[in-house]
């Protein structure tokens, strides 16, 4: 999704909680995913992928999302 995002000349930053096993950091734009419990600053979308419940990642409230 963030190689679609720049693809369109927008700005896209990948955030996970835990690294990617040794074995994916070959992998394009895998060692460049920002490693952090949580996100901060000012963004205009949040895509959350391959979760099925939005309690799952750990945010949430009128905060995160108004």
């Amino acid at each position: 999704m963030a190689y679609a995002l720049r693809a369109l000349g927008k700005e896209a930053t990948v955030v996970n909680a835990d690294a990617a096993a040794a074995p994916l950091m070959a992998f394009p734009g895998v060692p460049e995913i920002r490693i952090a419990p949580t996100v901060e600053g000012e963004f205009d979308a949040a895509i959350i992928m391959e979760c099925g419940d939005l309690a799952r990642t750990g945010v949430g409230g009128s905060t995160v999302f108004s």
